[in-house]
Formats: structure tokens, C-alpha cells, sequence
């Protein structure tokens, strides 16, 4: 049986952020191809889209990194951008060890939108999925199964 789009995106994005990731067992806020069991209430995935990346600092700050968009709460804020191959992402310290969390920013289509992430090894998801899209996406049907 073939696989959908959205399970080969899941697929090789995952691949990609854990070759590209340290440590991933001790990783607080941040979990692999799942949703945080705190947050499903709140999250709506669309017909077929798969998680990727869930993380989860409180309440008012959380995000998930799917198969077709980002979307979460930032200091109270719901946000929301599509995923996609021209899609920029500014990250700052992101190993900065004094703070468990920091503040990525997305730049899509003249749009701006903000999430928390968690600083160390961990930030190397969030960063790695932008990455996926820009390095990987664009070649994706010429990658093996």
C-alpha cells in the first residue's frame, strides 16, 4: 500500500530531526510524533495531517509542528502558519542553559508568527523541521520509501 503524502512528510521529517538530535529521552517539553496528552483538547488536526513535533512549556504556551502547518498558543496568543518550503525561522540563543524555554519566529508570506520552544538539545526539533522543509520537502518524491 502506498503512503499518503502526510505520512511520508511525517516519515522522513522525523528521520531528519532525530539524526539530527541529541538526547531526545531527556527532553522535558518536547516529544516526537505526537501530540502532548495535555493539549489534545485543544488541538484539531485536519483529515489525514500527522504530528511531528509537540511541545508544551504551560497552558499559555505550547505548539505543534505537523505534517501541514504550526500552530499553538504563544503567551496567550493563539497563532497558526502554513508549512512550507519558503518558510523562515529566527530562533536566537536556542542552547541557552539559564532559560527552559525561548521564543522562535516564523516568517511566512509576509506573516509573523511567534512559539515557545524549549532551549538545549530539544531546540533542535523546531529547528530541524524548518529545516525538513526547506532542505527536504522540495526533493521528497525522489527519496527512497
Amino acid at each position: 500500500m502506498d503512503m499518503s503524502i502526510d505520512e511520508k512528510i511525517q516519515r522522513v521529517a522525523l528521520k531528519h530531526i532525530k539524526n539530527s538530535s541529541m538526547d531526545s529521552s531527556e527532553w522535558k517539553y518536547t516529544i516526537l510524533g505526537s501530540i502532548h496528552t495535555i493539549i489534545l483538547e485543544h488541538v484539531k488536526l485536519e483529515k489525514d495531517e500527522l504530528p511531528i513535533v509537540s511541545i508544551y512549556i504551560s497552558d499559555s504556551n505550547w505548539s505543534v509542528y505537523s505534517t501541514r502547518r504550526i500552530f499553538g498558543i504563544y503567551e496567550g496568543e493563539e497563532s497558526q502558519t502554513l508549512s512550507s518550503s519558503e518558510i523562515l525561522g529566527e530562533y536566537g540563543n536556542a542552547k541557552d542553559k539559564n532559560n527552559k524555554s525561548k521564543v522562535a519566529t516564523y516568517k511566512l508570506d509576509g506573516k509573523v508568527c511567534r512559539f515557545t520552544f524549549e532551549t538545549g538539545k530539544a531546540s533542535m526539533a523546531p529547528i530541524h523541521y524548518i529545516k525538513f522543509w526547506n532542505l527536504k520537502y522540495p526533493i521528497i518524491n525522489k527519496l527512497k520509501d
